[in-house]
């Protein structure tokens, strides 16, 4: 993760923003053959060649789905990401598939590469592209224009997730112009997702864990700090990314947006990880809820609410890590998003006026009751996060 401190990675920045303005491709193309070779220079030819595989037997199913009315071929290009997501969890999480990987001939090669290649966020990619394409009828990239969604080189290891849809204005738009302006809010985010990660984070790691010490939680006072660290940590990644998409013109969303000033566990979701929460509402909820709400009626929206709910935070929880904890993390989250959306929408609690005492005195307690809830959630699961 210490490779935003080296001189290679911003001369690739630098090189794949001028080369977006000046190649005489499209944009997703240009950007698809600027990312293999900013990944082969960054990660090694394999993953490189590793990342075109991949996109290319996506693009091949893609191409033979779409437009087809076969419930098969439809059904396989949902499941086969699926499938390799499944794969690589479970080669992950399972002690004795892992011991026995010595053993199994060429897996290893195949399981460091799709770590490498930051699987996880690279499957949600590949869900979205597929849903976009077969569903809405979004447009079908070429194999070089795909790689460059589903594995582009600043997003790879940690995120955000940018909508297909979104990147594709990539071809319609182009980059856009390199102007002052943009120049700074590119500097400004590169230079504070640095003092995020390389500063803030590091430094708090240090004071609660010692120099060389492993990330650790004895009790709720340490997830608590994990929990400061983690936002340090993650989000000063998520905001280099898009100081770099700034910079080279390439789609990248925000993914954090004041988490610690939410009122709510719900106002925090729609701050935290922001790009795994669209990702999650236009490709689970709202489907989902459309279909039970046809089904069922109106009437009965809240509870259709609390099973749309449920499967986005099953889907959620489950994504961390394939494990029964992370599956009750994740219905505990919705149970609590749940609860909230409904004393919110019948109006339980009188709002407060604007600015008056009562307001202030709502908000810090709001905010002292996500931080409380958050940590005592994230402490269910601190075993299975800082598990290796």
């Amino acid at each position: 993760m210490g490779l935003h401190l080296e001189p290679t990675y911003w001369a690739v920045v630098i090189g794949v923003a001028v080369w977006l303005r000046i190649a005489p491709a499209r944009g997703t193309t240009a950007f698809g053959a600027a990312n293999a070779i900013a990944l082969d220079l960054l990660c090694g030819p394999a993953v490189a060649v590793a990342g075109l595989t991949l996109a290319t037997g996506l693009w091949a199913i893609l191409a033979l789905a779409n437009g087809s009315r076969s419930w098969i071929l439809n059904g396989f290009a949902y499941l086969l990401p699926v499938a390799a997501f499944l794969a690589y969890k479970t080669a992950g999480d399972w002690e004795a598939f892992r011991t026995a990987i010595p053993t199994a001939g060429p897996v290893p090669d195949a399981f460091w590469l799709l770590a490498a290649l930051s699987f996880s966020y690279a499957f949600l990619r590949c869900l979205d592209a597929v849903r976009t394409v077969l569903a809405k009828g979004s447009p079908l990239l070429d194999p070089l224009g795909l790689a460059g969604y589903l594995f582009p080189f600043h997003m790879l290891l940690a995120g955000p997730i940018a909508g297909y849809d979104e990147y594709l204005k990539l071809n319609a738009d182009g980059p856009e112009a390199l102007r002052s302006d943009r120049i700074i809010s590119a500097a400004s985010d590169i230079a504070t997702g640095l003092v995020y990660k390389h500063v803030c984070a590091e430094y708090l790691r240090v004071f609660l864990f010692g120099l060389d010490s492993p990330l650790a939680s004895q009790g709720l006072i340490d997830t608590a700090g994990l929990f400061v660290y983690l936002f340090f940590d993650f989000a000063g990644y998520s905001r280099i990314a898009l100081g770099v998409g700034t910079l080279m013109g390439v789609p990248t969303p925000v993914n954090f947006r004041a988490p610690f000033a939410a009122r709510n566990v719900t106002d925090f979701f729609a701050r935290w990880h922001m790009s795994l929460g669209g990702f999650v509402t236009r490709n689970i909820y709202v489907p989902l809820q459309l279909r039970l709400v046809r089904r069922f009626g109106v009437r009965r929206s809240v509870w259709v609410a609390f099973v749309s709910l449920l499967a986005c935070w099953l889907f959620v929880g489950l994504w961390h890590r394939l494990s029964w904890r992370f599956a009750a993390y994740g219905a505990a989250f919705a149970l609590i998003v749940w609860t909230e959306k409904l004393v919110l929408d019948r109006r339980w609690l009188r709002p407060a006026r604007p600015g008056s005492g009562l307001a202030y005195v709502r908000r810090g307690l709001g905010m002292a009751y996500v931080f409380a809830v958050v940590t005592v959630m994230l402490h269910l699961v601190m075993g299975e996060i800082l598990k290796p």
